[in-house]
């Protein structure tokens, strides 16, 4: 699998059976916390994706305002139309797990690194950090932009630093291929995620560096502008112009500020909130990675050029530096790896189980709880959908906290879904749905609403009612129009 000229170790079984421990970790977080990580990850890919295959689906202010690419939600609308060809039922799941087959690209390059840099050993500590680390498992059936061209990033960024370190006197037809093809993942990042192009062009300028202007400048070129190109020609299709998703989210955003009015965050945000999910594993990986060895030096770079230029950005969110995590693990996996060159295999296998519980104890001690809480809101909503009985679907929450719940993505085919901020909107519409989901003060105005499962602070009520009247598909649609104020 891996040809580096050293001794007859055959790293395929180990490689493969990582690999698949990977994926069933993945998948088993898809199965056991359908809610998504930010709102954006279904009303701005699943919700779009189900609108463009023909389905009803809910529309936000950023696909009115044209801000929003089709790129990745026209890739996932194909695969529910060949779910619909095939005929299952309408569910997330399916795509959530073909995103965790396409994630297992970060675990095979953090193999690949390890291997080269310290066969077994490093393929044993790189692939189980890989593997198990929460930000990584976790972030492999996102449906999210930032999460998949976040996967893209690192992997080229691991990728092309591969090449300049350990490949760097293959042949010119290795190197091209390798180079192209780890630029190609830089400008799939871009591509997806726009604002992850100054990290790109940063490993690009790194690869340039190490291997030279002559022998890196036209495979670099030749991978990174496919992606870009095909950006550019689907916005030109699907939107006003080529590119519009770019810089008419630059204009409305950045010139017109309304990125800020959905929340400042101090420089030391990403700093807080790593710490915040890490807690004391923070310091044996910041640790880790203050020693990360020479042949790891380029993604260390990559990781915190990253955080300090989304740390210049007013507006943060936890998830827009996520490509940095596997890049600052894979330093710290290179770096344990580079401790434990000359011990035994008990002090392997020591170092392998405490990779394991320090990834166990981190999801369970702040992983888990988050997901748990983001989750049972719609593990609700697809109860209700169970129903046999069940003719509408209501929402109702008054802290317009309407991103908490799941879409059209959740709900069984032909069925509307309602979201209500106020009590008159849920008794003047009565008629339309005969089940509601609410927080658990709902029962106290609406005497005849029955309790049938609730989780936390949300609860699913039979209304008792039937659904008399016409259905309004674009019901939650209009009332985001009130609800968003984005100033435009």
């Amino acid at each position: 699998m891996f040809c580096v000229g050293r001794t007859g170790i055959r790293p395929l079984p180990l490689s493969l059976t990582l690999l698949a421990s990977a994926l069933a970790v993945r998948i088993l977080l898809a199965v056991l916390y359908p809610g998504g990580a930010r709102a954006d990850e279904i009303f701005q890919y699943l919700e779009p994706a189900l609108r463009r295959a023909g389905h009803h689906a809910v529309t936000t202010w950023d696909w009115r305002e044209g801000i929003r690419s089709w790129l990745v939600p026209g890739a996932i609308s194909k695969i529910i139309e060949a779910e619909d060809a095939f005929g299952f039922a309408q569910s997330p799941l399916i795509v959530r797990i073909l995103f965790s087959i396409a994630s297992l690209m970060v675990v095979a390059v953090f193999l690949l690194h390890g291997w080269l840099q310290d066969q077994k050993r490093g393929l044993w500590l790189c692939g189980v950090a890989a593997a198990l680390w929460p930000d990584i498992a976790c972030a492999g059936f996102r449906t999210l932009g930032e999460t998949l061209g976040g996967n893209f990033l690192a992997t080229g960024v691991i990728l092309a630093n591969i090449t300049a370190v350990f490949y760097k006197d293959a042949s010119a037809r290795r190197v091209f291929i390798l180079l192209a093809s780890s630029s190609m993942l830089l400008g799939a990042a871009t591509a997806v995620r726009f604002q992850f192009g100054p990290a790109a062009l940063f490993a690009i300028g790194l690869t340039t560096w190490q291997l030279g202007l002559r022998r890196s400048f036209l495979p670099l070129v030749v991978g990174f502008l496919p992606p870009i190109a095909l950006l550019g020609l689907v916005d030109g299709l699907t939107l006003s112009y080529p590119f519009q998703s770019i810089f008419h989210n630059y204009y409305v955003n950045s010139v017109m500020g309304v990125a800020d009015t959905f929340g400042c965050r101090s420089p030391f945000f990403y700093l807080y909130k790593i710490t915040t999910y890490w807690g004391a594993a923070t310091v044996p990986v910041f640790f880790l990675a203050s020693r990360t060895p020479a042949e790891a030096r380029s993604p260390l770079l990559s990781a915190i050029f990253l955080i300090l230029y989304h740390s210049a950005i007013p507006h943060k969110e936890a998830s827009f530096i996520y490509p940095a995590t596997p890049l600052l693990i894979l330093c710290a996996a290179a770096s344990l790896t580079r401790m434990l060159r000359v011990e035994g295999r008990i002090v392997l296998r020591r170092a392998i189980a405490a990779e394991i519980f320090t990834c166990v104890s981190v999801f369970i001690s702040t992983f888990a709880p988050h997901m748990k809480e983001k989750s049972d809101p719609i593990k609700l909503q697809m109860l209700a959908n169970k129903k046999k009985d069940m003719c509408g679907l209501a929402i109702f929450n008054t802290d317009k906290t309407w991103g908490t719940f799941g879409g059209y993505s959740y709900m069984r085919s032909g069925k509307a879904l309602y979201l209500f901020t106020t009590p008159a909107e849920v008794s003047l519409n009565a008629g339309r749905y005969d089940y509601l989901l609410g927080k658990k003060t709902v029962s106290i105005f609406e005497n005849g609403f029955k309790i049938v499962s609730c989780h936390d602070q949300f609860c699913l009520y039979r209304t008792g009612a039937s659904c008399d009247d016409t259905p309004d598909y674009d019901q939650f649609s209009k009332k985001l129009r009130s609800l968003e104020s984005p100033h435009i």
